[in-house]
């Protein structure tokens, strides 16, 4: 824990399989396993980390950590780019928690993957309601870029070219990409 406090990655993912390794049913092992997945996140190694996710919500789905071990599940198959397992996972997620925070997120990596399947207009409506829930979100600029994405690929130029422009002179680090498109 001492590792992943210090985002020392990479130490800790040696750390949580070995406890998981001579104890799998040690009182943290739920934890431990949630953990070292969100390492693996951090390292970029997605199958890895959706593998300890769902061993979490198979072996202890009551857990405290399973809700977000449900989440993580769907966003390291985003991530991955397996979209339509991320596509199952995360609407799994939104039925069964409408009202959890995380949703700001599954609506803007849903959105995502509608433009990703050539679906502007479903992309769209989640966008929008990813852009409400997440405002001064870290995720917002990308939200933003894939919205006006979406607006450009229904033919609505002029929507589109503002949604670029604002993400222009926000001075955004996609600026560059939106100045260009």
């Amino acid at each position: 824990a001492e590792h992943y406090a210090k985002r020392q990655w990479q130490a800790a993912c040696d750390d949580f399989s070995r406890l998981l390794a001579i104890a799998p049913k040690h009182k943290r092992a739920n934890q431990a396993r949630f953990h070292l997945g969100e390492s693996l996140v951090q390292l970029r190694r997605y199958d890895e980390a959706q593998k300890q996710f769902e061993e979490l919500l198979r072996l202890a789905p009551q857990d405290r950590y399973a809700r977000h071990a449900q989440f993580r599940a769907g966003e390291a198959a985003y991530f991955a780019g397996r979209l339509a397992e991320a596509r199952q996972w995360l609407e799994a997620f939104r039925a069964e928690h409408p009202d959890d925070a995380l949703n700001a997120y599954v609506l803007a990596h849903l959105g995502r993957i509608e433009l990703d399947d050539r679906n502007p207009a479903a992309a769209e409506k989640f966008l929008v309601d990813a852009i409400d829930q997440l405002p001064q979100n870290r995720l917002a600029p990308q939200c933003r870029l894939s919205l006006a994405e979406a607006r450009e690929a229904l033919g609505r130029i002029k929507e589109a070219r503002h949604g670029y422009d604002e993400l222009v002179e926000s001075g955004s680090g996609l600026a560059d990409y939106a100045l260009l498109r």
